[in-house]
């Protein structure tokens, strides 16, 4: 059961004025970055910007060279709470997070993406809720943000349909892992993340803490912003990267997502309406026909590259072992 946290602005005000560190839970923010060098100065500086001084931030970078690495470097010279780790055995963002756990040590661990920001108040309000609330994994609002000026088709239907996470933590048990907090004891004695897989591991993590009884809270007004993705080949990469992760969840994990393998539903290749979209999507019921038809067409392209990067994973495996 995922219970719903509001927020009461004076108690949160409240808390915010009695604050003394000593006696409050320190956050550990981790923030897995590959190949992403200004994603990840946005989202330190966001994070340090905020008026919240009882974190630290982690910085996960790989592969553990190159341009990302060395502005890595020099924002954790130029702010005190910045530590740079690096991850090189499997290259995944599901294992830079282990590494940031491990090497961290606040007694919640808040995990961001590395083109994150977040806004004054988002750390005064993990704190509380974790302090004031039994909860343990505590999911929050992602708002897809249209930053490219030209307010494309891609970024109108990425910010329709990306991160409905109420949704998912209410009938998938998982929080995506850009804006999710939990308690340290849920990540100690090596429970963590599935370090092999490209993508989708933030639903078995999910998976394996709703069964283990972990108190799951869904807070609405726990933002953060995620800039959309403004052209076609960024749905398509996204798709792709899914496709990749789902074979694995299929073929490798514990995790029961599929009866069958998705390459033999033919279904999948259909343009057809999903019939969970209006559930994914914000604000279907006020789109008009046209409207529709065009995020029915956009999911359907990014449904084929999901599909396209499930077969070339399969591929890849097969011609590997």
């Amino acid at each position: 059961m995922v219970r719903t946290l509001d927020v009461d602005p004076a108690a949160l005000d409240a808390y915010e004025r009695s604050y003394e560190s000593s006696d409050r839970p320190k956050i550990s923010v981790v923030v897995p970055v590959y190949d992403n060098p200004a994603g990840l100065e946005r989202t330190v500086r966001s994070v340090t910007g905020t008026s919240f001084e009882d974190y630290e931030l982690r910085t996960v970078v790989t592969p553990s060279s190159g341009e990302t690495l060395q502005r890595a470097e020099a924002l954790a010279a130029e702010f005190d709470r910045v530590a740079v780790d690096t991850e090189t055995e499997y290259e995944t963002p599901a294992n830079a997070r282990n590494v940031g756990i491990e090497a961290s040590s606040g007694e919640i661990v808040h995990f961001l993406d590395d083109d994150m920001s977040v806004r004054d108040g988002h750390f005064w309000t993990i704190a509380w809720l974790f302090d004031s609330t039994p909860v343990e994994y505590l999911g929050g609002e992602v708002e897809v943000a249209k930053e490219s000026g030209s307010d494309t088709v891609w970024e109108w239907y990425d910010a329709h349909v990306r991160f409905p996470n109420e949704f998912f933590m209410n009938w998938v048990d998982f929080c995506p892992t850009c804006c999710l907090a939990v308690d340290r004891s849920l990540v100690s004695d090596d429970v963590g993340f599935d370090p092999t897989l490209v993508s989708g591991e933030d639903i078995v993590f999910g998976h394996r803490l709703s069964e283990q009884g972990a108190e799951f809270g869904y807070c609405p007004a726990l933002v953060a912003e995620h800039p959309a993705r403004s052209t076609l080949g960024g749905v398509v990469r996204k798709g792709t990267k899914t496709g990749q992760g789902l074979y694995q969840l299929y073929h490798h994990s514990e995790a029961d997502m599929f009866d069958r393998s998705p390459l033999l539903d033919l279904e999948r290749y259909l343009p057809r309406a999903d019939s969970h979209l209006p559930a994914l999507c914000s604000e279907w019921d006020a789109l008009d026909r046209s409207e529709r038809a065009a995020m029915i067409g956009i999911h359907y392209v990014e449904r084929l590259a999901r599909q396209w990067g499930y077969a070339r994973r399969a591929v890849t495996e097969r011609v590997s072992s």
